[in-house]
């Protein structure tokens, strides 16, 4: 015995008696299928309707993101599925949104202000269904670096004043070693009036450092005394 199929949807295909594969988009609706059954003795045909449905969705996208305050995040939720798709986020722990971030289309995006874990539930729908589960953006503290002047000048005697400043997640302390008789550090400023009786110029390399909860990083400034 023989059998043939015709007016399959395109993702289905007959091998031997059996009827198989795996519809596509394109097969959404129902088909009206002719299968024919032939043998020495005749033929006979009958007409099977094979109805394809579209798929609801299913989130795919990983459920665990990472950033680092002031890069810039983009995190692409993605689903498996029929489409069009319709996508949601909304903040489970804490009861907002990282700072900075919000949902673009399928895509969470921007550049956060605030470090810290967050909890935010995704969804993605479709004209049939939806799904929906838990995503932890992650949003770590930049690291400090130091971005006052690393070449400074001060008078014997004379009062000075030097802001040390950097970039990085708030808040910060600072430090300074290294630094002339007659100056000190209070906050992020070094302040007084050197006293080194410099008959010429001398130069003190002072080690800078600036911290916060993302770790430390040093430099060192050069600050020239001359007489």
């Amino acid at each position: 015995m023989t059998f043939t199929a015709t007016g399959l949807p395109s993702g289905l295909k007959l091998n031997g008696s059996v009827i198989s594969g795996t519809p596509k988009t394109a097969d959404i609706g129902t088909s009206s299928v002719t299968l024919t059954a032939s043998n020495s003795g005749g033929t006979d045909t009958r007409t099977l309707l094979i109805s394809i449905e579209p798929a609801p969705p299913t989130i795919s996208s990983p459920l665990t993101a990472s950033g680092v305050v002031g890069i810039p995040f983009v995190y692409t939720i993605t689903a498996s599925g029929t489409q069009p798709f319709t996508f949601n986020a909304a903040p489970i722990s804490p009861p907002t949104m990282p700072p900075g971030l919000a949902l673009n289309g399928a895509n969470i995006e921007g550049t956060p202000t605030t470090a810290g874990s967050f909890g935010i539930a995704i969804s993605a729908t479709n004209a049939v269904g939806g799904d929906s589960d838990t995503l932890v953006i992650t949003i770590a503290a930049a690291p400090p670096q130091i971005t006052s002047s690393l070449a400074v000048s001060a008078l014997d005697g004379t009062p000075f004043t030097y802001a040390i400043t950097a970039s990085g997640s708030t808040p910060m302390s600072f430090s300074a070693t290294g630094l002339p008789p007659g100056l000190s550090l209070a906050g992020n400023v070094i302040s007084g009036s050197p006293n080194v009786s410099a008959t010429q110029s001398q130069t003190f390399p002072v080690q800078l450092n600036a911290l916060n909860q993302a770790g430390s990083v040093p430099d060192v400034a050069d600050l020239v005394v001359s007489d």
